[in-house]
């Protein structure tokens, strides 16, 4: 090496030319509340503040104000957690998580989180009340969409004097599934044909 060489050696940063990897800095997630690590370090409310601050109890059901799903459940964060809003009221209530059942609304309207108004149960027992209440999707319906009357068998309804109803739920019972897979494989490629 030449002494040109060996000068520009010297002066050149000892890491030049190469990338260091940097180790991220992974979350805690051990602790339960986010805002300790946070830069502000504003001090921290109690979870019952946070949570009754966002309901209204003017009306006979408290109605929570806060981020509302589609389906009109409210949402609250906790620990690090979003939970619905109705099983956070549950667990201020009486201190626990309901392990293993459902909390359900006796008032039927899901943005309740009055504690009078909330009930733990099972699936079976949250299908059967929302039977009962004739709440279902499809209740309202009384004809089959090919205008036969809907007739009942156990829990089931059936269009039975519907001879095309009657024909497609045979056909649907005997046909196999590989056959139907190769089937609507056809028609697939047959509309992707078709558009060429």
């Amino acid at each position: 090496m030449t002494d040109i060489h060996r000068t520009r050696l010297k002066t050149l940063p000892r890491n030049h030319g190469l990338r260091l990897k940097q180790k991220k800095k992974k979350p805690n997630f051990g602790t339960t509340i986010r805002r300790n690590t946070m830069k502000n370090k504003r001090p921290l409310r109690p979870v019952e503040e946070r949570f009754w601050e966002k309901v209204d109890k003017t009306g006979d059901c408290w109605v929570w104000k806060a981020h509302l799903l589609y389906n009109g459940y409210g949402r609250f964060s906790i620990n690090l957690k979003t939970e619905y809003s109705h099983r956070v009221a549950w667990f201020l209530e009486h201190g626990e998580w309901p392990k293993g059942k459902h909390v359900t609304h006796i008032c039927d309207n899901p943005s309740c989180v009055r504690p009078d108004h909330l009930v733990l149960g099972t699936v079976e027992d949250n299908m059967a009340d929302r039977n009962a209440k004739k709440r279902q999707y499809n209740h309202k319906k009384l004809h089959c969409r090919h205008g036969m009357p809907f007739s009942y068998e156990g829990k089931y309804r059936i269009a039975k004097d519907c001879s095309v109803c009657e024909i497609s739920r045979q056909y649907k019972k005997t046909i196999d599934p590989e056959k139907k897979r190769a089937n609507n494989r056809k028609a697939y490629l047959k509309r992707k044909n078709k558009g060429k």
